[in-house]
């Protein structure tokens, strides 16, 4: 009987194969990034070259990425001529208005003013040391690496240039944070939350808003009103919570509205105004006086938008109305046309038949001829007078008296 001779070399050797395999799997997978956000990295944007050979994955570290719905993100270098090095870092969030909430986030009111890139697509802010902007669903960040002299006009241009270079639609600001009264001259103010945990980070205070359930896809603006005419020279924070349905706007403000009515009832601080109004929640804090903060949310206006997630079922009723309008419309049109050129017609006519008149009037009164009709002329077309040849008036003869 012959047994199999047990090789503790093979072993190892085997062991030791596989460990290698899964050292150089793990090596390859780390850092790796979507051939989609890839794409985002070209070797050059404009006179910007890249240090890098490829770009690498970015985990952020100073927001948490669930916060604020980012896919994926990734880095990249880029060398400048005779200004230094720039990192470039684009965040791939869910959605629009998740890549909003984190550019408000990131941006800072004091230092911070807002970066123009209207001609490329993209809406941001910029400073000294930093550009962020968003475009379509992406986050995009731009500081000069460290120990570097930073320079506004080439952090501008890098951003230009990469906005340029990114598809999709244009970023810029959601339509909630547009319904914020005079949000033009207080944009750089406005903060955006697509999560809990988002609008905590900027309301950290204990308030009502921890009831606000955001299933569903519910956003929030937050703008904070210094003190001026506006709000009769009181500070205010408006808050601005949207729902895509009237049922969840309703579940919200039913229990939002029995949190108010308990902690009021405790003496804890509860917002000076609060009311519904479509699918908006409105919350006002910080102003004292109630007529103000009713005054200030009234301002706010909510614009209904109906969407059919299937063909549109009043189709043909619309499309008969769109008809009967064009004919009534070419009916109307031909009629004014008509008039009009009847009206031209007319006048033309009375002005050339009266000069012509009035022309040959003036010959007449200015001829001197012989009449016996009273100054008329009179014609003996019938022939019954009979009147001697001496007495007509003939071709070229003067009139004889």
């Amino acid at each position: 009987m012959r047994f199999f001779k047990f090789d503790s070399r093979f072993l190892i050797r085997f062991f030791c194969m596989t460990i290698i395999c899964g050292v150089f799997a793990s090596v390859s997978a780390f850092g790796a990034i979507s051939k989609e956000t890839a794409q985002l990295f070209p070797a050059r944007f404009g006179d910007f070259r890249a240090q890098e050979n490829i770009a690498r994955e970015l985990q952020p570290t100073d927001f948490t990425a669930q916060d604020y719905a980012v896919v994926e993100g990734a880095t990249r270098r880029y060398v400048a001529p005779d200004t230094g090095v720039y990192v470039v870092e684009i965040f791939r969030t869910a959605s629009g208005s998740a890549a909003f909430s984190l550019l408000t986030a990131k941006s800072s009111v004091s230092n911070q003013t807002p970066l123009e890139l209207n001609d490329v697509g993209g809406y941001g802010f910029a400073s000294a040391n930093e550009a962020m902007f968003v475009k379509d669903k992406l986050f995009v960040r731009i500081k000069p690496e460290s120990d570097v002299t930073s320079d506004t006009g080439q952090l501008t241009n890098l951003a230009r240039l990469i906005a340029a270079s990114i598809d999709g639609e244009a970023g810029g600001v959601p339509v909630l944070a547009r319904h914020i009264p005079d949000w033009e001259q207080i944009q750089n103010r406005i903060k955006y939350a697509v999560s809990a945990p988002a609008l905590r980070n900027v309301v950290n205070q204990d308030t009502v808003l921890d009831a606000l359930n955001f299933a569903g896809g519910t956003e929030t603006a937050i703008v904070d009103y210094n003190a001026s005419a506006a709000t009769d020279n009181q500070a205010a924070r408006l808050i601005i919570v949207e729902h895509l349905t009237p049922q969840l706007a309703t579940d919200n403000f039913n229990r939002v509205s029995q949190l108010i009515k308990q902690r009021r009832e405790q003496g804890a601080n509860v917002p000076s105004d609060f009311r519904r109004t479509g699918n908006y929640l409105v919350f006002v804090y910080g102003v004292s006086d109630a007529e103000t903060g009713a005054a200030l949310a009234k301002r706010v206006r909510y614009e209904q938008d109906v969407r059919w997630l299937g063909d549109y079922p009043f189709a043909q009723e619309r499309a008969e109305r769109q008809y009967t309008m064009m004919t009534l419309s070419v009916l109307i049109g031909s009629i004014k046309t008509t008039g009009i050129a009847v009206t031209f017609c007319l006048l033309v006519g009375i002005i050339v038949g009266g000069t012509v008149f009035m022309r040959r009037r003036s010959q007449s009164a200015a001829a001197n001829m012989f009449t016996d009709a009273g100054g008329m002329v009179r014609l003996n077309i019938d022939e019954l007078t009979k009147m001697p040849a001496s007495k007509l008036i003939g071709s070229g003869d003067e009139p004889r008296g």
